[in-house]
């Protein structure tokens, strides 16, 4: 298929929303449209829908036969906002790793197994 979106995570309006990342397509545009609460960015300069499996799920049933959806960035950034905040924040530490640091950190990814 030579039509690809790229799905990401977007923060818009306060809100988390899909953005779509695609070369201009007007079957692609009239499609994305149909998508319930699809909208236009125009800072973005791209179509963005709910953050929602049903939103999602009719973004697949629409672009089955003219786009294929590239979700590998998508996934990543889903699997990473499941992350507690504290180790979000911990991943992003510059400082030495003590004792006490390190016990905080080994009891967030003992909260961490399934």
């Amino acid at each position: 298929m030579e039509n690809h979106i790229e799905l990401r995570l977007a923060l818009i309006g306060n809100q988390e929303r899909v953005l779509l990342r695609y070369a201009r397509h007007n079957e692609i545009d009239r499609l994305v449209r149909q998508v319930t609460g699809a909208q236009w960015s125009g800072r973005e300069k791209s179509w963005h829908i709910p953050c929602t499996n049903e939103a999602y799920q009719q973004l697949v049933k629409l672009m089955a036969l003219v786009a294929e959806l590239k979700i590998d960035v998508f996934r990543l950034q889903l699997a990473g906002r499941k992350l507690p905040m504290p180790l979000k924040t911990m991943l992003y530490l510059t400082e030495k790793l003590t004792a006490h640091n390190f016990q905080a950190l080994e009891n967030m990814l003992n909260e961490l197994v399934l």
